[in-house]
């Protein structure tokens, strides 16, 4: 890090990949105090010089080769489609970058163990984006579960629905369907992290694939996986085929449940009912509103005030103090080693389905 004011130090950070998400990043990591952007690359000179005239970034690039030659940056983010993240990864190390990667961070558990072993011999950090789980929604229900709220947790089920005519969805050329498990390869990773993030040491026990697929391009309609550890199950719906969207993680425990609209970023805590009448109902119903109430008012005012609201925004702040203060990442290699054997072993399980 370059030196700047009383012993201060600035980050130079640079993005490779500039599609919608790394306006994501850049809006992040312009909210940080001691940390500067000075050059993306993509592939594509005139996106590259759109996005820079966009956010008043000074350099733009078409080759990483020569942004990494010339900015000397302390900081890569890969924005990238996932086939180039292992490369893109090696090349930022071997030229002394920290790295943070778009999900899902690796193809393989063989691409992912060399990603590891190599910032591990260069002493460099590298986390993924599993942004899901620094949504303040999810990290309260998180809170609640810890806190023994909803007593031992039993179940889970994930559902992770997007409209047809969204473009990862619509568009033949879209990148995600040359992927393993095609569009799903795409989708499935946030819903593994955060399968992984409530129940940790996952076994896959089954996979089913359903539909042929609105669109010849597509390989199926729906995809339903089970997984589970111990005596805790979880589920995760995945469609592609809907009109609307539907992201919501239903948790249920031996004493409650809760519910998180990740859309909406809202937690609904639902405590135990032996009976149901008319007065739980009110009081179930009531409960809900002053919940949803108090949260919208609390995004409100952080967004007033200018704070971070994303899980982007939460983990990225959390990605430059690990770097800044020699911390653990974000996003820990076991949690990554995880989410990459799992979502190893589910697209490959879709792709058998399909043939099948």
């Amino acid at each position: 890090m370059t030196a700047q004011g009383k012993g201060a130090a600035t980050a130079r950070a640079g993005i490779i990949g500039c599609g919608v998400i790394a306006d994501n990043h850049i809006r992040a990591l312009r909210r940080l105090d001691g940390v500067e952007v000075v050059a993306l690359v993509d592939r594509n000179q005139d996106v590259a010089n759109t996005m820079a005239a966009r956010h008043r970034i000074p350099s733009a690039y078409v080759e990483l080769k020569a942004m990494l030659a010339e900015k000397r940056l302390d900081v890569l983010h890969i924005t990238t489609p996932p086939r180039t993240h292992a490369s893109v990864c090696e090349q930022a190390l071997r030229s002394g970058c920290h790295v943070l990667i778009e999900k899902p961070a690796a193809l393989s558990s063989n691409e992912l163990d060399g990603m590891l072993g190599l910032a591990k011999a260069n002493g460099l950090i590298i986390s993924v984006v599993h942004n899901g789980i620094y949504q303040r929604a999810f990290r309260r229900a998180l809170s609640t579960i810890k806190a023994g709220a909803i007593g031992e947790l039993r179940s889970v089920q994930i559902i992770d629905h997007i409209p047809s005519e969204h473009d990862i969805v619509s568009n033949p050329a879209h990148w995600s369907h040359a992927l393993a498990g095609g569009v799903y390869g795409e989708v499935l990773p946030h819903d593994i992290y955060i399968a992984d993030a409530l129940v940790p040491g996952l076994k896959l026990d089954s996979v089913g694939t359903y539909g042929s697929g609105r669109h010849p391009w597509l390989p199926v309609e729906q995809v339903l996986a089970s997984l589970s550890s111990g005596p805790v199950s979880v589920t995760i719906n995945a469609s592609v085929d809907g009109a609307d969207w539907n992201k919501t993680i239903e948790i249920t425990g031996t004493a409650g449940s809760v519910r998180v609209d990740r859309m909406c970023d809202i937690v609904t805590v639902n405590a135990p009912q032996t009976d149901w009448t008319l007065r739980t109902h009110v009081q179930r119903v009531t409960s809900h509103i002053g919940a949803w109430m108090q949260q919208s008012a609390e995004t409100a005012a952080a967004k007033a005030s200018r704070q971070a609201l994303s899980g982007h925004d939460e983990l990225i702040k959390r990605f430059y103090s690990a770097i800044r203060h020699r911390r653990t990442a974000p996003v820990s290699e076991e949690h990554m080693r995880r989410t990459t054997a799992l979502y190893e072993l589910l697209t490959a399980a879709i792709d058998s389905g399909v043939a099948a």
